[in-house]
């Protein structure tokens, strides 16, 4: 929080092993982003192994490193997983230029390098952008050799014609993407390139001062000092420059998110009450005591199952029947769980048959947690079973737009399936969408609970399973 407010400080690095104080720290990452000063941390002890080294000579506390990974990115902190990386990190931050956008161009020396640098950018997200073939035409007019696709691959040239190497690389930046990555190997180090490809290098950002210049090669450190201080980020490896670009664009997506104020503190609400106000209804859910009285609730298809509150999953032991289109399979249904009910009834003495309306749609996880280190937390996962076994959940630290909660949904293995997948229906995605946002706003007036699952529809979001947390456990 102070280096957010001196004004010497454009970036501040970080090694952190206790996020124990959490509200705080989020806090401080709030004033860091509203000043636009980029956040490098590495932070350790991300394992409960790690957490006890970490208790031997600091007393720090083991914060689950899930959250701590969810709220770095929902405010823009780019982690590093290693003291390179943070040298590394702190060095691209230092060079002034936090995009937002993906779009990069990329021009390297060798085939290997633009393989490199397509495969980073693929998994990280970037963009490379299509070169306009009319000047593809004029760059192979002065290197017959070279490629038509981004990245460029110099090829031979590179190693003989310093004029051809430095022009690819301004050539790159005349494309206009909001970031440059070029590859140079060890074209600095050899005594008659090095003399040749230096002043190219130094020459580059004066033109193009609004654009985040990137160039991984081998350097002599006195040539290295000079070519930082023009504001390129030079990095070993372009592997690890193109990773670097993709964390300062999503640190410059978020600084680009205004704030976004909770609703005001009061007394804690009526959850029900509260989820109808996100958008998020339950669904109708009836105690049936007899085949029957199943069998009257049969409109299209239902579904039967045991619930007790001592039962967490029901389908561990079998309790639920689905699909349930005539009457003959919600009778049978019905005996089979009538059975088990009475089996269980010494674990559970509460257990009962209840039916509620067969629901389709995506599976969600989605709650609030009251967590003892950050307050109020958004969680959204994969529902139903999926979600323990997909270690498939994201938090997020309330309240938040919608542009975050777009970046959650996103961020889920199940995410195709909001728009259709194998043939499913497309559901609802701006639903799940506007409810996060709207109980991102309430979560402060809210106990921690689960709904899991609820099913996003063509038309809505509803719920099916409520548990709620009257303490500060975890749902």
């Amino acid at each position: 929080a102070y280096f957010a407010g001196d004004p010497e400080t454009s970036t501040i690095a970080v090694y952190l092993e206790d996020a124990s104080r959490g509200l705080k720290l989020v806090q401080a990452l709030e004033l860091a982003r509203q000043a636009c000063k980029p956040v490098v941390a590495l932070k350790v002890g991300t394992t409960p192994e790690g957490g006890k080294a970490a208790a031997g000579h600091t007393a720090s506390m083991y914060v689950e490193d899930r959250v701590v990974e969810d709220l770095f990115a929902q405010f823009g902190v780019l982690r590093a997983s290693s003291v390179n990386e943070l040298i590394d990190l702190a060095a691209a931050c230092n060079a002034g230029i936090v995009p937002d956008s993906a779009d990069v161009a990329a021009v390297s020396v060798s085939g290997g390098g633009a393989v490199m640098i397509s495969d980073a950018a693929a998994k990280q997200g970037l963009d490379l952008i299509e070169y306009p073939k009319d000047a593809l035409a004029e760059l192979r007019e002065a290197n017959p050799f070279v490629n038509d696709r981004n990245p460029i691959d110099i090829s031979a040239p590179s190693m003989s014609t310093m004029g051809i190497t430095g022009g690819h690389l301004k050539w790159g930046l005349e494309r206009n993407a909001a970031s440059m990555i070029g590859y140079i190997s060890h074209v600095p180090m050899v005594p008659r390139t090095r003399d040749a490809i230096m002043p190219r290098l130094l020459s580059l950002r004066q033109a193009h001062p609004d654009q985040l210049i990137a160039i991984a090669g081998n350097f002599h450190p006195e040539d290295r000092k000079p070519l930082v201080q023009t504001g390129v980020a030079v990095f070993d490896d372009p592997t690890v420059a193109t990773e670097a670009v993709a964390k300062l664009v999503k640190t410059g997506r978020a600084f680009a998110r205004p704030p976004v104020e909770p609703a005001p503190p009061s007394d804690p609400g009526d959850l029900l009450k509260l989820l109808e106000q996100t958008g998020i209804s339950m669904a109708p859910q009836t105690e049936v005591n007899s085949a029957d009285e199943s069998v009257a609730l049969l409109e299209e298809a239902l579904v039967l199952k045991l619930s007790a509150p001592t039962l967490d999953h029901k389908t561990e032991i079998g309790g639920v029947e689905t699909d349930l289109e005539d009457p003959l399979r919600v009778r049978r249904a019905f005996d089979r769980l009538s059975a088990l009910a009475e089996s269980a009834r010494p674990n559970h003495p509460e257990i009962r048959i209840v039916a509620s309306p067969q629901l389709y749609g995506v599976e969600v996880l989605i709650g609030v947690r009251n967590d003892p280190y950050f307050g109020p937390l958004v969680v959204l996962g994969s529902g139903g079973i999926d979600c323990r076994i997909h270690d498939d959940l994201v938090y997020r630290k309330a309240p938040f737009d919608i542009s975050e909660a777009e970046v959650m949904v996103d961020s889920l293995r199940i995410a195709p399936k909001f728009e259709g997948w194998r043939g499913a229906r497309k559901v609802d995605r701006d639903a799940i969408e506007s409810a996060l946002v709207d109980l991102s706003l309430v979560a402060n007036r809210m106990p921690s609970f689960e709904i899991n699952p609820a099913f996003v529809t063509r038309a809505a979001v509803v719920g099916v399973d409520l548990v709620s947390f009257h303490s500060n456990a975890k749902p």
